[in-house]
């Protein structure tokens, strides 16, 4: 980004040096029209008094000693004088953007971690003081200042020749339906080649709503976040480390091209902390609906006879679903249907080798089974074998089924009987459980 900004700016430099030198020869020329010559009053004067001396009274009568300059002029000089200001400030604007690149981009120390959360917050807050817009619009200024001296110099030849006045006008009026039209076109057809850094600013200016035109059938990250963001870096003395995880990994996922970066972005949701109070950056940006669909990339689905689905990747699908289920949380969001059978069939893997894969998947399953208190039990029963020691279960993978339990608690509408029963098996089950981790120096999370 910041390499194609700058090498954007050093050509608007180099144009702008040709173009305020020539404007300049234009300008030294017609201000001294505007200026009045102390050589044609002196001429004009002589020849008064050569009249007066010779009693020519018709040669006096002829001779007249300039007063004003031609309006014309005037006009002229104040267009390219203008001109000449655009063109000096597009380049000192120019230079500045390119001292506000150089220090976005420092040298940094320290963790990846540590690196990754600088550049975000630099990131935001180059979004938020509108650096981009600054830099986007410096051509414009160029192109005005273009503009402004083609006025003048029509202004210059009106008088002087019709033909090559006419000649100049059409060239320039050309010019500059072909530089409005390339700026237009790709706002009604996407595919356009032509491309303007201002088009994507009028896109949004014009087309609020994404289906008021084509273009704007899948917004970007950028748009979504400048609409739906709850903060704004530029009054934040210290922005939210939540919100700055949040907004790094939302990027990864929605400007990257690669498949990889996207998945393991996605994936790293899995591992945010419990009490993350930035999920909701993370929705707003799509990341719900490409979990769902890199879960399903986790499988193979035959469909030579019926339809058959094969797990790939049962690590990868476990981290997927973690992911979910943390993005989901106070939603009310369910499994989507079309992809319900890998999830019973990562369920059902053998305990004895992925005990902590089909427990994440049963949380998915209870958490979009509200409505059934059998998929609550199963949790209870993971909980039980991990607490006598039948099966090993990490402390994540604990905590995930106590916060899923809790959450189908939360939203059950079920009869009283068989909630008092639930408690009745739950009660026991995390007393045990509680009892066998609080020696952890973790176990305050649970």
């Amino acid at each position: 980004m910041t390499e194609g900004w700058n090498r954007s700016i050093d050509v608007l430099l180099v144009f702008t040096g040709l173009f305020s030198a020539v404007l300049t020869t234009f300008i030294i020329q017609s201000y001294q029209l505007m200026v009045p010559d102390a050589g044609d009053t002196t001429n004009a004067l002589l020849l008064e008094l050569i009249a007066l001396q010779t009693n020519n009274l018709t040669l006096a009568s002829s001779v007249s000693i300039p007063q004003t300059t031609p309006r014309q002029i005037h006009v002229v000089n104040g267009v390219w004088f203008s001109a000449l200001a655009c063109s000096l400030s597009t380049a000192l604007i120019s230079m500045l953007a390119k001292q506000w690149l150089q220090s976005y981009l420092p040298n940094m120390s320290g963790s990846p971690r540590h690196r990754a959360r600088q550049r975000q917050e630099r990131f935001m807050h180059l979004q938020a003081w509108h650096v981009p817009e600054i830099i986007n619009a410096l051509p414009l200024l160029l192109h005005v200042a273009l503009l402004l001296f083609f006025a003048g110099l029509l202004v210059l030849l009106w008088s002087a020749d019709l033909a090559i006045t006419l000649s100049t006008w059409v060239i320039v009026a050309l010019a500059y339906i072909f530089y409005i039209a390339s700026i237009a076109i790709p706002l009604f057809y996407p595919n356009c080649p032509y491309k303007h850094a201002v088009t994507d600013h009028l896109r949004v200016w014009l087309f609020q709503d994404s289906r008021a035109s084509p273009v704007l059938s899948m917004r970007s990250f950028k748009n979504r976040s400048e609409k739906g963001a709850l903060y704004d870096a530029r009054f934040c003395n210290s922005t939210s480390q939540d919100i700055i995880d949040a907004t790094a990994l939302a990027w990864l996922f929605s400007e990257s091209t690669d498949q990889q970066v996207i998945s393991v972005a996605l994936q790293a949701i899995a591992g945010l902390p419990r009490d993350f109070s930035a999920l909701n950056v993370l929705r707003d940006a799509g990341a719900l609906q490409l979990i769902e669909q890199g879960f399903q990339n986790c499988f193979h689905k035959d469909t030579t006879i019926g339809l058959h689905w094969h797990l790939v990747d049962a690590e990868k699908a476990a981290l997927f679903c973690r992911a979910w289920i943390k993005l989901i949380r106070g939603t009310g969001e369910q499994w989507p249907f079309a992809i319900i059978e890998p999830l019973w069939l990562l369920q059902n893997l053998d305990l004895s080798r992925h005990p902590d894969v089909a427990a994440i998947a049963s949380c998915a399953v209870a958490l979009s089974s509200f409505d059934s208190h059998i998929s609550q039990w199963e949790l209870l029963g993971y909980l039980s074998r991990s607490a006598s020691g039948e099966i090993i279960l990490s402390q994540t993978t604990q905590c995930c089924l106590i916060d899923s339990l809790i959450e189908c608690f939360v939203r059950w509408e079920m009869p009283l009987a068989v909630i008092e029963d639930t408690i009745s098996r739950a009660v026991p089950v995390l007393l045990q459980v509680l009892h066998l981790t609080e020696e952890l120096p973790n176990s305050h999370h649970c």
